[in-house]
């Protein structure tokens, strides 16, 4: 697997800490729809569409990250075993 060999090659060069996965990249970006779409609500009258659907895909996508991440994390936690 490609994520396997990304880990493989980290250990190489010296580091023991794992790749982040994408979602810790696009979650702060998805959080910033928000308030772009705000600013173009207040901003702008002849786009207020595209403000009301950067909202809506801001709010969704952040959901969405934020619930990967958490499944993710339990996973990568490496918690105890009985």
């Amino acid at each position: 697997m490609r994520t396997a060999g990304r880990r493989q090659e980290g250990r190489a060069r010296g580091g023991d800490h794992p790749v982040p996965p994408l979602s810790d990249l696009l979650l702060p970006l998805a959080g910033m729809l928000v308030p772009v779409g705000i600013a173009l609500l207040v901003f702008d009258g002849h786009l207020w569409w595209l403000g009301v659907a950067l909202i809506v895909v801001g709010g969704w996508l952040s959901r969405l990250l934020k619930r990967q991440a958490g499944q993710a994390a339990p996973a990568n936690g490496g918690g105890t075993s009985a």
